[in-house]
């Protein structure tokens, strides 16, 4: 019986040993060999790795490029407001007025 429980006990080992480095990839929804072949050969992990890394750091480096090139009247400026309302803008105000006056511009649509 003892003998028994020593071998069950190192098989459970040695598949923990030999899964342990990758098997997280099982839960992700890797197959089995999918994570036999990253045991067997972990640098395409790391490329995966770095290559996302790299990937991440070109588009950060892109987005600096356009927010350094930009001119000084396309970058949003926060305007202060004194709290008062301004005119035409309200539920009773001009042109239209109401919800949403404000977005039918951005979105294209024109009321007569």
């Amino acid at each position: 019986m003892i003998q028994l429980a020593i071998i069950n006990l190192y098989t459970v080992h040695s598949y923990i040993g030999t899964m342990s480095q990758f098997g997280f990839m099982k839960r992700v929804g890797a197959s089995d060999r999918a994570v036999a072949v990253l045991n067997d050969q972990p640098q395409l992990f790391t490329t995966l790795v770095l290559v996302l890394v790299g990937l991440a750091a070109q588009c950060g480096f892109i987005y600096f490029i356009h927010y350094a090139t930009l001119k000084p009247e396309q970058k949003n400026k926060k305007k202060k407001e004194d709290g008062r309302k301004r005119a035409g803008t309200g539920a009773a105000g001009g042109n239209g007025g109401g919800a949403g006056s404000g977005n039918a511009r951005f979105f294209g649509f024109r009321r007569s």
